[in-house]
């Protein structure tokens, strides 16, 4: 068949197809034209190989029991696909591929590593049409795949820097085109260090894979940090788990990091500007993060690394409430009207803007009402009144200082039993308490100085004006610490 397909070749077809200039033609072309056949589709190592390039190197990892697969498809305009001819020689040699009649065609061999070969295949119809091999020639070489030994023994190099807080070791592996931020990932790196101790994460990877120059890493972890907590000594331990991934790519001789999935195992502190994909596995588990205030939390892992960049900020809600309000002096008791701390007009100003579900949640409201009891006028100077959602608990941290509690208990036995509607609790002027509603926790204090006091206007010495001030710091996500 092969001397038959040959014989019906005339010269003259030979020299028209040596005049095509070679540098028009394109390496897919393979002498294309009405009059010769042409490859459609080439790959080799199941690359699509859509681009010519000076060197294609192929890794031993892309062989298929060491052999090196080459696929495509022949298309003819007239007769059909005769016989497909492979060299790996520069044409010293052709060898037929396994032919389809549809024109799909399937050749393989070993290649020595290191050694550099040049692939070209030929086209022959069956009117006797074949194409120009040399035009669409492929440089390559096979290459000892150490990326994916490489990429792990990385991994394992930035874990060790990281727990050790060595900032500089760490970036020194990080790529200069580091697909995140750099600046953000140091400043992250920094406030991870500043605010997280005894860091051990317990990696557990699933999946190395290779494409092209890059190596992703797909990976479990269980982490445990120390973190740092105001008025605990020695911060208290936080623990999470969940599922990501790191991209590493290698830059000359060696490997170095490129990317990063939510959720971060390096510089949690910002999320949002280092991350630049989310782990859809991870999607609703409960990670742990750093806040701008450098307080350790656990949140939800959101869909997106838009979302993402919020998290932590959206996690806490920390502001300062002023209820002011005025009465007839008459009043055996004067109470102020209940201001929810979710639902205010006024949520610009203690920013509540960029607080995710701040305007939308429709239970676990916080209200509260200055109270005094006073015939004739006198100062409650023992407290205030706090109007609860129903089934909200309550206790008394023995703090003073809000900044000072980090963590409060999720057990309900440990606060008062569960508050009506519209009860009222008296809250101890200077003291922090707790409150565990069925959606939220929070923390309230009752600011000293001006707290639960009234005047009389000189206008009007009929009427009070009571006056008060809370502190409080709302977590949103269902979250004991603050």
């Amino acid at each position: 068949m092969k001397s038959h397909i040959f014989k019906t070749l005339s010269a003259a077809f030979f020299a028209a197809l040596l005049a095509v200039p070679a540098a028009r033609a394109a390496w897919y072309d393979f002498a294309k034209n009405e009059s010769a056949p042409e490859i459609a589709e080439l790959n080799m190592a199941g690359r699509q190989l859509e681009n010519l390039v000076e060197l294609l190197e192929i890794y031993t990892d892309e062989l298929k029991a060491n052999r090196l697969v080459v696929r495509g498809k022949a298309e003819t305009t007239r007769g059909r696909i005769g016989a497909v001819l492979v060299s790996v020689d520069g044409g010293a040699n052709f060898s037929k591929a396994k032919l389809e009649r549809s024109g799909a065609f399937l050749f393989d061999f070993t290649p020595v590593i290191d050694k550099e070969f040049v692939l070209q295949v030929k086209v022959l119809d069956t009117t006797g049409r074949g194409s120009d091999p040399a035009a669409g020639a492929i440089r390559a070489v096979l290459r000892q795949d150490k990326s994916r030994e490489d990429a792990t023994t990385l991994f394992y190099a930035l874990l060790d820097l990281y727990k050790k807080k060595d900032r500089d070791g760490f970036m020194a592996l990080v790529s200069e085109n580091f697909e995140g931020s750099r600046a953000s990932l140091v400043e992250g790196l920094e406030s991870d260090f500043a605010n997280l101790d005894s860091i051990d994460i317990q990696p557990s990877i699933s999946r190395v894979g290779r494409t092209g120059s890059m190596v992703e890493i797909q990976f479990g972890f269980n982490r445990r940090v120390q973190a740092r907590a105001s008025g605990a000594a020695g911060g208290r331990m936080m623990t999470d788990k969940s599922r990501t991934s790191m991209t590493f790519i290698r830059e000359g001789e060696t490997m170095k990091l490129y990317a990063m999935a939510a959720p971060l195992i390096f510089g949690v502190a910002s999320s949002g500007e280092v991350a630049t994909s989310v782990e859809p596995a991870a999607q609703g588990d409960q990670v742990l993060t750093v806040t701008a205030e450098g307080d350790a939390v656990k949140v939800e892992q959101q869909q997106t690394v838009e979302g993402t960049s919020d998290q932590t900020a959206s996690n806490i809600v920390i502001g300062t409430l002023v209820v002011n309000c005025s009465m007839n002096s008459g009043d055996a008791l004067r109470t102020c009207p209940s201001v929810a701390l979710d639902t205010r007009g006024a949520r610009g100003t203690l920013s509540f803007v960029q607080q995710r579900h701040a305007t939308n949640m429709n239970s676990g409201e916080i209200s509260v009402m200055a109270h005094i009891d006073a015939s004739p006028p006198t100062v409650n100077t023992t407290g205030c009144v706090w109007v609860l959602d129903p089934n909200s608990v309550i206790r008394d941290t023995g703090q003073t200082d809000i900044n000072a509690v980090k963590n409060v208990s999720a057990d309900p036995a440990d606060y008062q039993q569960a508050i009506p509607a519209d009860n009222e609790v008296t809250l101890t002027v200077g003291k922090v308490y707790a409150v565990k509603t069925p959606t939220l926790y929070a923390l309230l204090r009752a600011t000293p100085g001006g707290t639960c006091s009234y005047s009389l206007p000189p206008t009007d010495p009929e009427m009070v004006i009571n006056n008060v001030t809370f502190e409080y710091r709302i977590q949103l996500s269902q979250n004991p610490a603050f």
